[in-house]
């Protein structure tokens, strides 16, 4: 006897979008639904719960040594205004006192985030850690972990008196980036931060230490075709207190990876 197949090939719907939202179940903590351990390439951070492309820091243990290829840390020597002490693999920067800062010498276009790096001195103490301009926005760091907002910024003389938003990225059960959540800034390790504009006006900061938020432009309209969370313009920080020992580069992502859910 013969086997008989009849296959039906009609027009589906098809859904184009720019976002496409999904909910995933089976996550044991109620709110993930992503299996990390198998996924390839991709990231989900743990304050808004978005998975994504995975920039290079996250994954990759060797990127804090990258000077060359897709992914490079800025050098040293070719991507700073001012020139630094010597400088580990030519990627961190060393100041040669204290107050010190950098400017990049190129212009990053808009809404282009930013990886930073810095060793932290000191632990769950009032001080400020860093400034960083990422665009005209600008983030104050102390060495708890709290951080302040500031927008409009173009250096770092003006503009950083009246906060638009703070938050902490010490807060334990927000998220992290890379490594165990301590809950704490912890003295004597790297602090790494990322700052990354999405979303049509949300500017997410995710850090290694366990905490996490996240700032909204309330000014930006829903309707804005194209919206600029964060302006064009050069990269910069700035230590006032200790001696600097920064690495930063803007953010990249993997061009591919896969998502998959938890069973």
């Amino acid at each position: 006897m013969a086997a008989l197949s009849i296959r039906i090939d009609t027009e589906e719907p098809r859904v184009v979008a720019d976002r496409i939202s999904v909910t995933v179940v089976g996550s044991d903590d109620g709110r993930l639904g992503w299996d990390m351990g198998k996924s390839v390439d991709v990231f989900a951070d743990g304050l808004t719960w978005t998975a994504m492309l995975a920039p290079p820091q996250v994954t990759s243990a060797t990127w804090a040594r990258l000077r060359k290829g897709h992914y490079p840390a800025l050098s040293a020597e070719a991507n700073w205004v001012e020139k630094f002490g010597p400088a580990a693999d030519d990627v961190y920067l060393y100041g040669l006192g204290r107050h010190d800062e950098a400017v990049t010498s190129g212009t990053y276009e808009r809404n282009r985030g930013f990886w930073v790096s810095w060793w932290q001195y000191g632990t769950n103490e009032r001080f400020a850690a860093i400034a960083i301009r990422v665009g005209d926005m600008g983030f104050q760091v102390y060495a708890d972990g709290s951080v302040n907002v500031y927008r409009p910024v173009t250096d770092f003389t003006t503009g950083w008196t009246a906060p638009i938003a703070s938050g902490s990225i010490a807060e334990k059960g927000s998220t992290s980036v890379r490594g165990a959540a301590t809950g704490q800034v912890t003295g004597g390790l790297p602090v790494d931060l990322m700052i990354l504009p999405c979303r049509h006006n949300e500017v997410l900061v995710l850090s290694n230490r366990g905490g996490g938020f996240s700032v909204i432009r309330e000014d930006i309209a829903v309707a804005d075709a194209s919206p600029t969370i964060t302006a064009a313009a050069t990269f910069a920080w700035w230590v006032p207190t200790m001696q600097a020992q920064v690495q930063a580069a803007p953010l990249t992502f993997a061009a591919s990876g896969t998502l998959i859910s938890e069973p």
